[in-house]
């Protein structure tokens, strides 16, 4: 029993002894190149995982906010529409524009070719086509449906029926003229503060080619448009418009031949300027010339 006792009493204190060397080998700071390197790998992944953990709840609180790189679209500034293009139909090539559905009828002016028009009607054949002439007036010419493009279903378009051009002579006016004042009619003020022009014709005669020349004046005030129309018709219905594109000047006077138009010696006819009153004027009684016109005298050999 002695000998057993001391040898428990020696395991006990070797086992006490190595508790306490083990103790304090934990104490102990670690400097083992393998534990740093662990820790080192350690440190790494846990920076790199919470880096990825705010990314992952940035990306999620920006899910409903527009990306800066998103453009809004510019706008429009207001007016800048793109302009409509003229789909009005167009004469192919210039063509009489006549006062009725024929070729037998009188001439009122000439359609230029490549100019648009403003169809009004057709006749029951649809040969012939009813157009305001001059263009942006209310008065109305009849060209061939043929001699113009970008019509579409003409079959559609109403029949209208010519208004035939009225001749009416009347004998020369007196010593007073067509729209003298009459003494002691009273006198209606003035619309505007500023005259408007006042077109007389103011004579008319035959050359030797046959055609007329007519001087028409100015009685009015300042002429502000710069065309006016004159229009030659004779008792067999021939006619001729002419389109004057000058002025004339308060007081003036300008000379104006036709074209076509060649009366015969001897027959009444009739010159009337702005024939459709697209020109505003201070009077319209006195813009007709009815008169008989000779045959222009040869000059003397």
């Amino acid at each position: 029993m002695f000998y057993t006792d001391t040898r428990l009493r020696a395991s006990g204190n070797e086992t006490g002894q190595e508790l306490a060397a083990a103790e304090e080998e934990t104490q102990k700071p670690p400097s083992s190149p393998s534990f740093l390197l662990g820790l080192a790998l350690g440190i790494v992944v846990g920076v790199g995982l919470a880096l990825a953990a705010l990314a992952v709840v940035a990306l999620a609180g920006d899910g409903d906010q527009a990306s800066p790189l998103a453009v809004a679209p510019t706008p429009t500034p207001p007016g800048a529409a793109t302009p409509t293009p003229d789909a009005r139909p167009r004469a192919t090539a210039s063509v009489n524009v006549r006062t009725g559905p024929s070729n037998d009828a009188a001439v009122l002016g000439v359609l230029g070719g490549g100019q648009a028009v403003d169809i009004v009607g057709r006749d029951t054949t649809s040969a012939w086509l009813a157009v305001r002439f001059p263009p942006g007036s209310s008065s109305t010419g009849w060209v061939p449906a043929g001699i113009l493009e970008g019509l579409g279903d003409v079959s559609r378009l109403a029949i209208v029926q010519a208004t035939p051009v009225p001749l009416v002579f009347r004998p020369p006016a007196g010593a007073g003229g067509a729209g003298a004042a009459t003494p002691g009619a009273p006198q209606g003020p003035t619309p505007t503060p500023v005259p408007l022009p006042d077109l007389v014709v103011l004579s008319a005669s035959l050359r030797g080619d046959g055609r007329v020349s007519v001087l028409v004046g100015n009685t009015g005030g300042r002429m502000e448009q710069g065309f006016f129309f004159i229009q030659f018709i004779d008792r067999r219905g021939q006619s001729e418009l002419v389109t004057v594109t000058q002025s004339v000047g308060q007081g003036g006077a300008v000379s104006v031949v036709s074209d076509t138009f060649r009366p015969r010696p001897g027959e009444p006819v009739r010159v009337t300027v702005n024939p459709f009153g697209d020109m505003r004027e201070a009077s319209t009684a006195n813009n007709t010339l009815e008169t008989t016109l000779a045959a222009a005298t040869p000059p003397p050999s």
